[in-house]
């Protein structure tokens, strides 16, 4: 499902397993689950995140962590380093890859309109396995208590084709600090599939929030996903 690879496997997963995750509901670029955002915050900003998902599929499961440091050293620019683990059920859990990123915000800060570029560089822990380049354009827009967002995916792998992808969603608040919202991504293949999701956003205290959702996919075979987000703001 998913591949990975690092030389600081043992730091980051401690790091962030020894702090609890979140941020406050915008500026961080994880106003989603599935889909990235431009808003970035302001310069010196440090998000500790740590994402789970769950997958059924074809008679079997697995589970997906992948916890990920961001660092906004200028209110346009972040940098990102995260880990990627997956556990096939009656496995154990298999260090998959470290992946390198950044994520640029193009329009003027405080915008209604948000519009951005997302580089990631994913290096394999498995020598028979190709590292990955994925690109992506960021889009936000907020109206009144909605915010809708969108990406275009590119990822190529070493020696492959390249592949073409999709992102999408909209969310509104109910109340202070809550958030609903669906979202949906997948490929832009001639057989295209993915993954939609119903999602509940809720900003614990100010500096930390959770992200849930959960949901199936479409024209494959995961019959259930569910997936989480905690964010910590710092």
């Amino acid at each position: 499902m998913k591949k990975a690879h690092f030389s600081m496997t043992s730091f980051l997963p401690v790091l962030v397993l020894g702090l609890i995750p979140n941020i406050a509901m915008s500026d961080h670029g994880r106003d989603y689950l599935l889909v990235q955002t431009a808003r970035l915050g302001s310069a010196g900003d440090i998000f500790l995140i740590t994402r789970q998902d769950y997958f059924h599929e074809g008679g079997t499961s697995s589970y997906i962590f992948e916890p990920l440091l961001s660092w906004t050293v200028h209110d346009q620019i972040s940098l990102e380093i995260n880990a990627d683990a997956e556990k096939v059920r009656g496995e154990k859990l298999n260090y998959e890859a470290t992946v390198l990123g950044s994520r640029v915000r193009l329009t003027p800060e405080g915008r209604s309109l948000a519009i951005g570029l997302a580089f990631r560089y994913k290096m394999s822990s498995d020598p028979d396995s190709e590292d990955k380049l994925k690109l992506a354009a960021l889009g936000t827009y907020q109206i009144n208590s909605w915010l809708i967002g969108g990406n275009i995916n590119y990822e190529k792998h070493k020696g492959a084709d390249h592949e073409w992808g999709f992102s999408i969603g909209a969310k509104r608040e109910l109340r202070h600090h809550i958030n609903l919202g669906i979202e949906m991504s997948g490929n832009l293949d001639d057989d295209p599939n993915g993954e939609t999701i119903v999602g509940l956003y809720y900003e614990l205290i100010h500096g930390m929030q959770i992200n849930v959702g959960i949901g199936s996919g479409y024209n494959n075979d995961v019959d259930f996903t569910a997936k989480t987000a905690f964010i910590w703001w710092f």
